[in-house]
């Protein structure tokens, strides 16, 4: 999916900016050479507007699910692995069968707007991988993939000194923060929501940098087989699995993990025209 665009107020807001952010989702065209490719879909509810931009195929309706007689949505951007066929809907299962402690055991590189009676969740993978920028303006929140946009649909925007003065001294602009005051991409691994009472953020996971300097040479080949084990287990949600063999360390090390998984595995070796297997045949 490409990208979402959204508009949420709670409280008195400025209504002219959310017409005018809805007219210029609905009016502008994509790149002419990608229109054939490129659908629109939007979504109101309870002060909520949301413009949806999808690639045009059977695939895309995996990744958006509306439960209007409950007032209750899921819209996704980005991957997610998992072997569900509709993602959208599996992640609205999940969220009602465990709340939101389910993003968890979520892997991939993603972002998910959930929508339940009046509230909206912004959600976003465990190291920020798939961008969210959110433009706070007084009692409404504006959110969307790619900063300009929200920065083109405000025509009011006040520059942030600070974070021009960090940006010169350090290279970069700490904490997600930009260049226009209230705008920043949402903070990695951590869950934004947003309803009449009020807006709010917390974090779900926390990247903690590892220390095994007192670990023995045994404990960390446990610790990069365990993680490596959990990497390709997200990953491999089907019974079935297809998996390249090429001699080398890495496939070969996947191909035992999927073994230990008991998965139906299919490994295959294909000829390529690279310089180091035609040197190999004239040894």
């Amino acid at each position: 999916m490409l990208r979402m665009i959204g508009h949420y107020s709670y409280g008195k807001s400025d209504d002219k900016m959310a017409k005018r952010l809805k007219s210029n989702f609905l009016t502008k065209s994509p790149n002419e050479h990608f229109s054939p490719y490129v659908k629109f879909l939007s979504y109101e509810q309870d002060g909520l507007f949301l413009g949806y931009q999808m690639m045009a195929n059977n695939s895309s309706e995996n990744y958006y699910h509306i439960d209007r007689k409950l007032h209750n949505a899921c819209f996704i951007t980005g991957n997610i692995f998992t072997s569900e066929t509709n993602i959208a809907e599996y992640i609205m299962a999940q969220q009602k069968k465990h709340g939101l402690d389910f993003v968890r055991n979520l892997r991939g590189e993603f972002n998910i707007l959930l929508v339940k009676k009046g509230r909206i969740y912004l959600i976003n993978d465990r190291l920020g991988l798939s961008p969210m920028y959110i433009y706070k303006m007084g009692k409404a929140v504006l959110f969307c993939n790619t900063a300009e946009y929200l920065i083109h649909s405000n025509k009011a925007n006040t520059i942030d000194r600070t974070s021009i003065a960090e940006f010169l001294a350090y290279g970069f602009v700490p904490e997600g923060r930009t260049f226009i005051l209230d705008l920043a991409n949402q903070e990695p691994g951590s869950i934004v929501e947003a309803s009449k009472k009020g807006f709010r953020s917390k974090k779900y996971h926390t990247f903690n940098r590892l220390t095994n300097n007192s670990l023995g040479h045994s404990k960390k080949l446990e610790l990069v087989k365990n993680k490596f084990n959990e990497a390709v287990r997200v990953r491999a949600q089907e019974e079935r699995c297809y998996s390249s063999l090429s001699g080398g360390w890495d496939t070969r090390f996947i191909l035992a993990n999927l073994l230990e998984l008991k998965k139906n595995l299919y490994a295959f070796t294909a000829k390529t025209k690279e310089e180091d297997i035609r040197i190999s045949s004239m040894v």
